[in-house]
């Protein structure tokens, strides 16, 4: 049994730039940086589980080939609750309509474990986690990171990781339309 989780990867340079932002936040927070078990990535919901690994692939297949590569603007750092700091992720039509369409899709399975966060969530790249403890130090440090940034999404990935393991791996991949 795996948990799976469906990504963009970064253009070369947008991974560089936000890995220099894990690092520095990384720096307060005095825990490693999401980077060390996922690459940088623009992500839409918690890893999946209960579904059939052969229904993942067939949907987000499905709807990889209907997305075509598109521009998305980094922006400001934000945070969920006190729990996450992240970078929201301005989002276009086309992944727009990936993420609604697979977000959908999975929601009318009777085996999807619906996530609590789940239709309050957006757009965004992790930039640290389990930060609740240590926020409200940590946050006057981080919050005024700029990054102003373009990123072109070319590529989606599905990641996999054994539910009782440790370590994501590379599971499938796309290219989107040019």
């Amino acid at each position: 049994m795996y948990r799976y989780i469906i990504l963009f990867p970064l253009s070369a340079d947008a991974d560089r730039n936000v890995r220099s932002i894990m690092d520095m936040i990384s720096e307060h927070t005095f825990t490693p940086p999401p980077y060390t078990k996922l690459p940088p990535h623009i992500t839409f919901h918690k890893p999946i589980r209960g579904i059939r690994e052969s229904t993942i692939c067939a949907i987000t297949e499905k709807m990889a080939r209907e997305m075509k590569c598109t521009d998305v603007v980094l922006g400001r750092i934000a945070h969920f609750s006190k729990h996450y700091i992240v970078l929201p992720v301005h989002t276009t039509l086309p992944l727009a309509h990936f993420w609604t369409g697979v977000s959908i899709q999975f929601s009318q399975l009777p085996e999807y474990e619906k996530d609590t966060y789940e239709e309050n969530n957006s757009l965004h790249i992790t930039l640290a986690k389990k930060t609740t403890k240590i926020f409200d130090t940590v946050w006057p440090h981080v919050k005024d990171i700029e990054l102003d940034l373009t990123c072109t999404l070319s590529m989606l990935e599905i990641w996999r990781k054994p539910i009782q393991g440790v370590g994501w791996e590379k599971f499938k991949q796309y290219e989107l339309q040019k």
